[in-house]
């Protein structure tokens, strides 16, 4: 569910876009011909974006009725429920080359309710919601990070005898001999 404007070919600077073509802040889009292993029929909307941004043939612009929130319409497309309804009528060769006609996402039903103001009381929570998880996302990851970067550490120190192993004899000097390890200091 996030638009990434830095995704896209670089239209010339001579060519004029068309506008009709032109993504805009706040549109609904779906992605109709991605892979069944990556973002099966993607949903997101369009935050503040750049002019001269053109919409690729990969993506529908959805126009929700006046009385349909996009944001609630974008949680609802992004279900379980509705993807395997989208899956299911994909049509295509192979994973890799799977296709969503305009029919299935016209087609599909949206439970939702009635009220306008009710729809967008759900997103809100719903994206409140899902700005927690990232910032916990985000935390544990930091955390990962840190925990991998100690452990390297900690391996490094104990081999490089930094530190002391209770019950492992510490090892001094150099090894000797024909064989590792047949005459050494402790």
């Amino acid at each position: 569910m996030v638009f990434r404007a830095t995704e896209n070919k670089a239209l010339p600077p001579e060519v004029e876009p068309e506008r009709d073509l032109e993504v805009r802040a706040g549109d609904l889009l779906v992605s109709h011909a991605p892979t069944r292993k990556n973002c099966f029929a993607s949903v997101c909307i369009v935050p503040e974006v750049r002019p001269r941004l053109l919409l690729c043939d990969k993506l529908y612009r959805l126009i929700p009725s006046p009385d349909t929130d996009p944001r609630f319409l974008a949680y609802a497309l992004s279900t379980s429920d509705a993807r395997r309804h989208i899956e299911a009528d994909a049509t295509g060769t192979s994973d890799s080359m799977q296709n969503i006609s305009q029919g299935t996402i016209r087609e599909l039903r949206v439970i939702a309710p009635l009220s306008r103001r009710a729809q967008s009381d759900i997103a809100d929570r719903l994206d409140r919601s899902l700005g927690q998880l990232a910032v916990l996302a985000e935390s544990t990851e930091r955390h990962v990070a840190l925990l991998a970067e100690r452990r390297q550490a900690l391996i490094t120190a104990a081999v490089t005898g930094q530190i002391e192993i209770p019950g492992v004899a510490r090892v001094t000097g150099r090894l000797t001999g024909e064989r590792a390890g047949c005459s050494m200091h402790v």
